[in-house]
């Protein structure tokens, strides 16, 4: 068989880290280690992790030396994974596998081996997410998958957790994720699918938690990061994907739908520290900001509001309770 590294890095995750440890002893795929990666947690977290190991030898917990920001806590724990593992599965402390999540993964891996990165469905909250390749494909060229992802803003990576990942290729980039990067999950896809390909099993096989103490909910969500972030990859990685026309196209849709979303943003939520987020974002891309046009797009969704009496009322309502004292 081969052998799966498991691997959650995690901090103040007592909430969720024992269902999320069921789920692994839960799977019907046995050859796997189970890495808990302890980022100085105040709380239970650590406890619970050493309970679970002394039950169970495939079980081990490594505390970092000293808390570590998000991204690096994430590039140690990948850094504990065994040498002889053939796939490594990140899996958040607060998400859960469902039973088959290793074997189904392992089976497509094996019986594809170009197929470097591997997902599924994911169900998210109370949903079902993930594009998917369609009923018949499970395997399709990795460039091929980055330029439709860019065509199409197509979802189907999902999260670290709804990805099973080839050793090799997670050893052979180091550091793995790029802090330059919030969406740093996303942006390793792209570049591991520069050279390997993308294998997805057409199966709910992972769940990920929405809650308020999330990454989604606390930094992701709060600053609107998603067009920003799509626009800095495909700046990045758009020029090897496309040819010269075609990637001037989706440029200059980037371009107009990031500033759309921003300036929805903006007047939805009144939020100015999400504006000052997305010009420094942009300028440490190496792309200027340009106020004029955020300006002007600002005052066509406004006037376009403006004209929907029902959407002044509701975005009235809102601002006023943001602002009653609690």
């Amino acid at each position: 068989m081969a052998k799966v590294s498991v691997i959650t890095p995690v901090y103040n995750g007592e909430r969720f880290l024992a269902a999320c440890i069921e789920s692994v002893l839960g799977q019907t795929y046995g050859d796997w280690e189970y890495i808990i990666v302890n980022n100085a947690s105040t709380d239970g977290t650590g406890r619970i992790a050493r309970d679970y190991a002394r039950r169970d030898a495939r079980i081990r917990v490594v505390d970092t030396p000293s808390f570590l920001p998000l991204i690096d806590n994430w590039n140690f724990a990948l850094g504990q994974m065994d040498l002889q593992s053939r796939y490594c599965k990140v899996l958040h402390a607060d998400d859960f596998l469902f039973p088959e999540c290793l074997s189904q993964m392992v089976e497509l891996g094996e019986r594809h081996p170009g197929a470097g990165v591997i997902g599924s469905f994911v169900l998210k909250g109370q949903h079902v997410a993930c594009d998917g390749l369609g009923t018949e494909t499970r395997v399709v060229d990795g460039r091929e998958i980055s330029r439709e992802t860019f065509r199409k803003r197509l979802y189907v990576f999902g999260s670290p957790t709804s990805l099973m990942l080839r050793a090799d290729l997670v050893r052979s980039e180091q550091p793995f994720y790029d802090a330059n990067y919030l969406h740093a999950d996303v942006e390793v896809c792209h570049r591991l699918l520069q050279k390997t390909d993308f294998g997805f099993v057409p199966q709910v096989l992972t769940c990920t938690r929405l809650h308020d103490e999330s990454q989604t909910s606390t930094v992701a969500a709060k600053l609107n990061t998603n067009a920003v972030e799509n626009l800095v990859m495909l700046l990045r990685y758009g020029p090897g994907l496309f040819d010269a026309d075609e990637y001037a196209r989706l440029l200059r849709r980037a371009y107009e739908r990031y500033y759309v979303v921003l300036a929805r943003h903006v007047l939805r939520h009144g939020e100015l520290h999400a504006l000052r987020h997305h010009r420094q974002r942009l300028q440490a891309a190496g792309v200027p900001f340009s106020p004029w046009r955020f300006t002007w797009t600002s005052l066509s969704e406004a006037a376009a509001r403006a004209r929907r009496p029902r959407d002044v009322m509701r975005w009235l309502g809102r601002r006023a309770k943001s602002r009653t004292p609690a």
